[in-house]
């Protein structure tokens, strides 16, 4: 039936005709690459939400300190080479010599401070920045130390997904990036299109590594899954990212369509976040034991999976996988919660962006099972973060789980002074708090995990998040498209620059 819709929607949208099963082919004459991405690019900012970025756009503009590789592991990039000091506290980074931003401007020590201090004075990015790099020292124009905010911060992984590097002066001068961008990535902004949220840009000929194959990049905006399939089609896109369904990646397969998938860091997570449940330790407990994780794959296009095993994914968990007990599905004892809960009957809201609502469903049809009343909310990703903000959210489903992160990490933004507690989201107790206090202190990786697993364990029992199942991500792409790879997926990090136009 949907295959059927996504043909309707191809024949009433395309000005071109499909071709039975066969993926249209891109205009190569335009070399122009075009891109649906997760979320709508509402400036360049990278240190503002407000003017918030999608990651393909920035990943694009933006030099970074380091690059993932097609392993997920962090790879030089304007960091050319880096050791670890002995007591494990500092990384020792030499930097690129040969790197100039567009105006000019070299890149150098200075410029990574200055831009570390952008992140750290910014309201959006300041704690997290924090958390991992406590401290930048110079040691002489393209050498520095950089210091772990605590004993399991990954610096380099965490600096292929934020930190960007650009033009301090231009930074300042430039009104945030509101009108151009002064940095040194792969590709340049052309034009910023306020109206329709495009944007649109040009190979960096200066690139560091070398001008991209591909000369222009269109990065649009989000669309409904159908509609982004029907895009593909058409072959009015050639890259549609991670909001594909489950239904429509298979019909883009099944039509000869390239698809690469990635897993490892995250998993399908329910969050319960402010009122009711900040206040009420059993009506949390309740809707953790009342959720069936199998019928939440199953509604989601995930028959075979199994609920998660461990407290976060199997790659994030790392050495503490396989050592924690997961609470799981009992109607009984969830029934038993409720009953000593604050509960009045009134009606929830599951707030979420659209490729999350089949998870929705069947988790609403377990409260109401259990006598909890839901609504349900689908809303673009931009107005789900700023309900996430001002804590309005009651209850989310997301993809949880970072490939730049650790256990202890993740657990953190959950403390009475992390980023959710400190939005009034979460409300956390003494011995969570000590546990992870004591963990960030412990350079010994041995000594350091029955704190963490304290934690853990606290962590299930306070029930704020609630993991359901381990998940992946999609990539669909054109196939005269070539040089993705599935690790883009995982991490949701594009490097345009591998890109080519199958010959």
């Amino acid at each position: 039936m949907k295959k059927l819709l996504s043909m309707a929607l191809t024949l009433a949208l395309a000005l071109v005709c499909l071709t039975g099963l066969t993926p249209a082919l891109a205009d190569k004459a335009n070399d122009t690459l075009v891109l649906i991405p997760y979320a709508i690019n509402q400036g360049f900012d990278p240190n503002n939400s407000n003017a918030s970025c999608d990651k393909i756009t920035s990943h694009a503009l933006f030099a970074f300190l380091w690059d993932y590789d097609e392993n997920g592991n962090a790879a030089p990039s304007l960091v050319d080479s880096w050791t670890e000091s002995e007591d494990g506290t500092y990384l020792m980074c030499t930097l690129r010599d040969d790197v100039v931003f567009t105006d000019g401007t070299p890149f150098n020590a200075d410029v990574v401070i200055a831009c570390y201090e952008s992140a750290l004075a910014s309201e959006y990015m300041g704690y997290t920045t924090k958390s991992v790099v406590d401290k930048i020292e110079k040691v002489d124009d393209y050498n520095i130390n950089m210091y772990k905010g605590a004993s399991y911060s990954s610096i380099p992984v965490y600096c292929c997904e934020y930190m960007p590097m650009f033009s301090p002066e231009a930074y300042e001068a430039e009104d945030h990036f509101a009108k151009t961008v002064v940095s040194a990535g792969p590709y340049v902004l052309d034009r910023f299109d306020e109206v329709t949220n495009y944007v649109y840009m040009k190979a960096n000929p200066d690139y560091f590594r070398g001008e991209p194959a591909i000369k222009n990049v269109e990065v649009r905006v989000p669309l409904d899954s159908a509609v982004a399939l029907v895009s593909l089609e058409t072959g009015e896109s050639q890259i549609s990212c991670i909001t594909l369904s489950n239904a429509d990646i298979q019909i883009a397969a099944d039509e000869g369509f390239p698809v690469y998938t990635g897993s490892g860091w995250s998993t399908k997570t329910l969050l319960l976040w402010g009122e009711p449940f900040l206040n009420d330790d059993n009506l949390r407990l309740a809707i953790n034991y009342g959720v069936n994780r199998v019928n939440a794959a199953i509604y989601n296009g995930q028959e075979n999976t199994e609920p998660c095993g461990d407290y976060y994914a199997e790659k994030l968990m790392g050495s503490f996988a396989g050592k924690t007990e997961m609470i799981g599905y009992d109607p009984e004892k969830a029934a038993e919660y409720l009953a000593n809960s604050n509960y009045d009957g009134s009606t929830l809201e599951i707030n979420l962006t659209s490729d999350q609502e089949p998870v929705a469903v069947s988790i609403q049809a377990d409260l109401m099972a259990l006598g909890i009343n839901t609504q349900i909310n689908t809303m673009d990703e931009n107005t789900w973060w700023g309900k996430i903000e001002n804590a309005s959210c009651q209850m989310a489903i997301l993809d949880f789980g970072v490939a730049y992160s650790a256990p202890e990490e993740m657990l953190s933004y959950f403390t009475t002074d992390g980023y959710y507690g400190a939005l009034g989201l979460c409300k956390s107790n003494a011995e969570y708090d000590e546990n992870l206090a004591k963990a960030a202190q412990a350079w010994n990786a041995d000594e350091r995990e029955p704190y963490t697993l304290a934690a853990i364990k606290a962590s299930m029992e306070l029930s704020y998040y609630i993991p359901l199942f381990d998940c992946g991500f999609s990539i669909v792409a054109s196939p005269d498209v070539v040089g993705v790879e599935d690790v883009w997926a995982a991490t949701y990090n594009y490097h345009l620059w591998k890109l080519s136009w199958a010959k």
